[in-house]
């Protein structure tokens, strides 16, 4: 529910949705959460509520003027404080809240799989042997677990992001339990490493990726750089057209695709491409770099003289 946390999960949602990253997410992950989501509104509103402080005038102080002003503003608070409850619970009901935002994004980013009966079968002879993951009296992280057995295919790497220690090795914190370790290499063939947060998973992965907004403009960019075709030049530009804040570096692969991909000036004479490289222009003088701007300049000059002759 925090910010912080919302931030992070919209960037999970946006590398998935430009296929930075795969995001494996189950039928069960998605029923979870809507069994848990009332609660967890409901708790964080209490906790909210209980902010509506008491205030305690002895007669000592109710002799003050300042003491009825204090009276009159802890009405005001309580009043605040119900408005406020009653908007977030009317959020809540049309599904409005930022949190519910992000979780909307974050499921659609992906394909959810379903998890079969054979799945929650293993699931709960893992719970039965004592097996990890989870605690004693839940199944949910096992069959997790046996669907992402299934699912995930052999020879690529798994990222679990847990923080509770469901997973967690007991002696090494911070690292994945050396069962589900050991397991998952001899089933996969490949490596399942653990993070206890999303941002840390992140500054590991992917250290270029500042703001969730910031990953539509590094994939547009990477589109751009390597693009096969004009479609994809011309899809790549509409998106970067949008956008105005590009640091040193975007700028300096912006030039460099201008000048090194043909299936960009080729079709500099289009009106997109024309006015995108314009706008490079522009963000190289700002960044300082008129010099590496330079030979695009020259093309958009060579463009506007074989068109007036």
């Amino acid at each position: 529910m925090s910010h912080g946390d919302l931030e992070e999960l919209r960037k999970i949602a946006r590398l998935a949705s430009n296929q930075r990253l795969t995001l494996h997410i189950s039928s069960q992950v998605k029923d979870e959460f809507e069994r848990n989501r009332e609660g967890v509104i409901k708790q964080s509103l209490t906790q909210f509520e209980k902010s509506a402080f008491e205030l305690h005038r002895p007669n000592i102080v109710r002799a003050h003027a300042e003491s009825t002003e204090l009276e009159q503003l802890q009405a005001r608070f309580r009043e605040l404080v119900k408005a406020l409850s009653a908007r977030v619970v009317q959020e809540s009901r049309q599904r409005e809240t930022t949190a519910d935002r992000v979780i909307s994004e974050l499921f659609a980013s992906t394909q959810i799989g379903t998890v079969t009966d054979e799945i929650i079968t293993r699931g709960l002879r893992r719970v039965e042997l004592g097996r990890p993951p989870g605690k004693k009296d839940s199944c949910g992280d096992a069959i997790h677990w046996e669907w992402l057995l299934s699912t995930v295919p052999d020879f690529e790497d798994l990222h679990i992001i847990c923080r509770d220690g469901d997973f967690e090795s007991s002696m090494e914190e911070g690292t994945l339990s050396r069962y589900l370790a050991d397991e998952w290499t001899r089933t996969k063939h490949s490596n399942c490493i653990l993070h206890r947060s999303l941002a840390g998973f992140l500054r590991a992965h992917f250290p270029d990726v500042r703001l969730a907004d910031e990953v539509d403009k590094l994939a547009a960019i990477e589109k751009l750089e390597t693009s096969p075709n004009f479609a994809t030049t011309h899809n790549a530009i509409e998106r970067l057209m949008r956008l105005d804040d590009y640091s040193r570096e975007e700028v300096l692969r912006l030039i460099n695709a201008y000048q090194t991909n043909n299936q960009i000036n080729w079709i500099l004479g289009d009106d997109d491409v024309k006015q995108f490289a314009h706008k490079i222009v522009m963000l190289a003088f700002a960044c300082n770099l008129d010099d590496k701007a330079f030979p695009i300049e020259e093309m958009l000059n060579d463009l506007e003289l074989n068109a007036s002759s």
